[in-house]
């Protein structure tokens, strides 16, 4: 489950690289660019849409996964906190 988002969804690599609000602000730029290089690409699987990020840029993938898990660390880091120091 996902410990850093409201919506408490099960963690995996296409909710963390397209869903999971927490990182929104760090995705939108590069998943307004997929959509506009490629409009279909709304109508796709995830798997598609993942591949395409891989395939797209992947200096641009890579300083977003890098700025996600900086997020995600200090995020979970706060939940410890919140919750008395239970994960």
């Amino acid at each position: 489950m996902c410990k850093v988002c409201e919506l408490r969804e099960v963690e995996n690599e296409s909710r963390f690289l397209l869903y999971c609000p927490y990182y929104d602000e760090l995705r939108t730029p590069i998943i307004n660019e997929m959509f506009v290089q490629n409009p279909e690409m709304f109508w796709c699987m995830d798997d598609n849409k993942t591949e395409w990020l891989f395939n797209f840029n992947a200096y641009r993938l890579a300083s977003f996964v890098s700025k996600a898990w900086k997020k995600r660390q200090d995020g979970l880091f706060l939940f410890l906190l919140a919750n008395n120091g239970v994960l």
